[in-house]
């Protein structure tokens, strides 16, 4: 699934978000745009993740794919 992140504005986010989503799911895909703030996780445990990332201040915003 593909999300906006608006806080996601540095490689650190990138990481922290990367990291928050393998943690919950060490099989999660994650690829992150930090120049259009978007990232795409492929996981079973969305929801989980999406929690965490709010969670950490990274509000994930679902979007059209």
């Amino acid at each position: 699934m593909k999300y906006h992140i608006e806080t996601m504005v540095c490689g650190g986010c990138v990481r922290s978000v990367t990291k928050i989503a393998q943690n919950l799911d060490p099989t999660a895909k994650v690829e992150a745009d930090v120049v259009e703030r978007t990232v795409e996780i492929s996981s079973d445990q969305m929801d989980e993740i999406t929690k965490a990332l709010a969670l950490a201040g990274f509000e994930a915003t679902q979007i059209a794919a």
